[in-house]
């Protein structure tokens, strides 16, 4: 089944289901028939999107990845503390472990994840939108890299429960090269925003 969206004179291909076994009885014919009149007719679904909300949700991605930014930061500062509660002793070790960083970075690093792979796919689904294609160029590849990192990361925590070394280290050394990554991703983001401005200007 292909559902088709028309935004602007630009038809794009909004998803590709598969519907398989159809059947039998009314179910199975209503799909038939569904089917004969999608392929007559091209497509099933037409709307349109406001110029003005397709030109400035351009900005809501860059905002995202702000604010994902400090996010992330915050979570980094969580996961040092962490490492500072297994190596102290005594009374300052009882003091850290009343700031349940464990917790918190797993539920910061919850959120960070979840927004970043939103974000990564608004980002590109608004690109789409707004230009008709995607530029494939540094930002967009280090974006997808930034995303399998993160990714890779979390996959780690049922084997850092268990106590594996060799699973915190690798964390450390991805959420490093995710945070390094998202500082140069700031950059180059702010620096398309740049054009999008004189853009419109013009």
């Amino acid at each position: 089944m292909l559902i088709f969206v028309k935004c602007s004179g630009l038809q794009l291909r909004f998803a590709s289901v598969c519907i398989g076994w159809y059947g039998s009885g009314r179910a199975g014919l209503f799909y038939f028939y569904f089917l004969l009149l999608l392929q007559y007719y091209g497509r099933v679904i037409m709307f349109e999107i406001p110029e003005s909300v397709k030109v400035w949700s351009q900005f809501g991605h860059p905002v995202l990845m702000w604010v994902l930014l400090g996010l992330s930061l915050y979570a980094l500062y969580l996961g040092v503390q962490i490492r500072r509660t297994r190596s102290a002793e005594g009374e300052a070790k009882k003091e850290l472990i009343k700031g349940k960083f464990n917790n918190r970075h797993y539920q910061m690093g919850s959120l960070v994840l979840a927004l970043m792979v939103l974000g990564s796919i608004g980002g590109m689904a608004i690109t789409y939108l707004n230009n008709g294609k995607l530029f494939v160029g540094p930002h967009l590849l280090a974006g997808l890299g930034m995303t399998g990192l993160i990714a890779t990361s979390a996959a780690l925590s049922p084997l850092m429960q268990k106590g594996q070394d060799w699973a915190r280290y690798t964390h450390i050394v991805l959420n490093l090269a995710i945070v390094g990554l998202f500082g140069w991703q700031a950059v180059t983001g702010m620096q398309i925003v740049q054009r999008i401005l004189e853009r419109m200007a013009g």
